[in-house]
């Protein structure tokens, strides 16, 4: 994953959003991870299409909030990590080749 590219691509898209009077918006490379999971490629929009289409029939059909309170907490709370674990991984563990001490008492 190019987190380089991931961040300039957002910025593209915000910046066009705010052309359309969208609201600002940040990158959050955590769910390019998970997608990069799920497709096995980060190119791939169709997980991408998949979710915003149930999240439209959701919202459409007006059951966000029953299905919000039935969903267990634990599922919510293993995708948060799931998608934190690799961001450790990557960045602690395999950042610690590439960093001196001092540096990775930091972080």
């Amino acid at each position: 994953l190019n987190y380089n590219h991931e961040m300039r691509l957002g910025g593209k898209a915000t910046m066009i959003s705010s052309f359309l009077a969208g609201s600002p918006a940040y990158g959050q490379t955590k769910f390019n991870v998970i997608n990069l999971s799920i497709a096995g490629t980060s190119e791939s929009s169709l997980p991408t299409l998949l979710l915003g289409g149930i999240c439209l029939l959701v919202f459409l059909s007006g059951a966000a909030g029953n299905i919000i309170n039935i969903m267990p907490r634990f599922l919510l709370g293993g995708l948060c990590v799931f998608a934190g674990v690799g961001f450790l991984y990557e960045n602690l563990w395999e950042g610690r080749k590439k960093m001196n001490r001092a540096s990775f008492a930091i972080v």
